[in-house]
C-alpha cells in the first residue's frame, strides 16, 4: 500500500482528545455560564444524538456545528450545540 494513502487517523477512546475541552469541564465553564446551567440541568453529551459512544464514559462528538466535533469527550461533557 502506498504510504500517502494509508489512514493516519488516531482515535483516542479512553480520555479527552483535547486538553482545552478537559479544562473547560474541570473548571465548570467559567466564562460560559449558560453551558454550565445546561450541564447542571442534565443536557450532557451522553444524551445527544450526535454523541457516538466508545464505552460507558467516552465518545466522539459528531455534531457538525459543534466546536468540539471530532473530539473524544466525556459523556457528562456539555457543548454549546
Amino acid at each position: 500500500m502506498r504510504r500517502d494513502l494509508a489512514n493516519t487517523n488516531t482515535v483516542v477512546r479512553d480520555r479527552w482528545s483535547s486538553l482545552g475541552s478537559r479544562q473547560l469541564y474541570m473548571d465548570g465553564w467559567p466564562t460560559e455560564p449558560t453551558i454550565r446551567q445546561r450541564y447542571e440541568s442534565g443536557e450532557q453529551c451522553g444524551g445527544c444524538a450526535f454523541f457516538a459512544p466508545f464505552n460507558y464514559d467516552w465518545g466522539l462528538c459528531c455534531h457538525p456545528a459543534s466546536r468540539h466535533v471530532t473530539e473524544t469527550v466525556f459523556e457528562h461533557f456539555t457543548c454549546p450545540e
